[in-house]
This record gives structure tokens, C-alpha cells and sequence, in this order.
């Protein structure tokens, strides 16, 4: 696969177009900490119909989930909970700046995503997710911040020590 077939770029009057397929496993572990797992068949993954691709996440790591604040859940009377495929795709993202992409059918691949795909795709997996336009675009501002910069510059030094 191209690995540049695997980045968007997200353009606000025409957004990706997503939905969310597979299955979602997941053990809370405390409040706010899951271990993120994934079962053996229908894998849980986000298809982007723009450029006919699936990113997915391996199983077996923990994860804090979506990082809305609090007081942005409470404004749109919804929950953290609500958002945990996107959350989950966005933090392993984040971690490793990679993701795992396929055509649908075809056989996954570890391809390296930058800060600006890793966003969108949280965006498109908000709204595939049923969060309503406002909210999502609140949240992917949200991310688009000095502390979440400092976040991904952190865990990419991390990951090239």
C-alpha cells in the first residue's frame, strides 16, 4: 500500500465520510483506563469511504480513551464513553504514529501517519461515531493545541529513544 493513500486532509466544508465496522472490545480497567483488545474476527476499525480505507489498532494495550474534558461532555450532554473507538484509534495514533490500514478484505499493514491524519481521523471517527457536527469539530479544535502539540512532539521522542 501507498502510505500516502493512508493520510487526509481534512477540508471543512466537504468532511471524510466514515463509519465504524467490527467489533469493540475493551475491559475497564479503572475509571478512564481501558485495556484495549480486539477479537480474532471483525476486527473494530474505521473505514473512510474517500479513500476507500480501514485504520485499525491492535489489541492488547492500554489506553485513557477519548480525552474530552469533562465540562465539553457535560455542554453536549453526552460521555467519554460514547467516543471510545475514536478515542482508542486516536491515542494509539498518537502513541506511535503509526496506524494499521487495509483496503477492505485486503491485508493489514503498520503505515506512519503524522499529527494532521491522526486528527481528522479522530473527527471522522467522532461523527461515525453519532456526535453531532458542533461537538465534533469543538473536540478535534481541542486537539489541535499547544498541550496536545507538546503530547504528540513527547510521545514521538519517546518513540525514537
Amino acid at each position: 500500500m501507498d502510505p500516502a493513500k493512508a493520510k487526509l486532509n481534512w477540508n471543512s466544508t466537504l468532511p471524510p465520510k466514515g463509519e465504524w465496522r467490527g467489533k469493540l472490545l475493551r475491559k475497564e480497567l479503572r475509571r478512564h483506563r481501558w485495556l484495549v483488545l480486539q477479537p480474532d474476527e471483525d476486527v473494530c476499525r474505521l473505514y473512510v469511504r474517500d479513500n476507500n480505507l480501514e485504520y485499525s489498532f491492535p489489541a492488547n494495550w492500554e489506553s485513557d480513551g477519548p480525552s474530552i474534558p469533562n465540562a465539553v461532555c457535560e455542554l453536549f450532554g453526552t460521555k467519554r464513553e460514547n467516543f471510545l473507538r475514536s478515542g482508542f484509534l486516536h491515542d494509539y495514533i498518537y502513541r506511535t504514529a503509526r496506524c494499521l490500514v487495509r483496503e477492505p478484505g485486503g491485508e493489514w499493514e503498520s503505515v506512519e501517519l503524522d499529527k494532521e491524519t491522526a486528527d481528522t481521523l479522530l473527527r471522522v471517527g467522532l461523527l461515525a461515531e453519532g456526535s453531532g457536527s458542533m461537538q465534533a469539530r469543538i473536540i478535534y479544535l481541542g486537539v489541535h493545541t499547544k498541550i496536545a502539540n507538546r503530547l504528540w512532539r513527547r510521545h514521538r521522542n519517546k518513540e525514537r529513544k
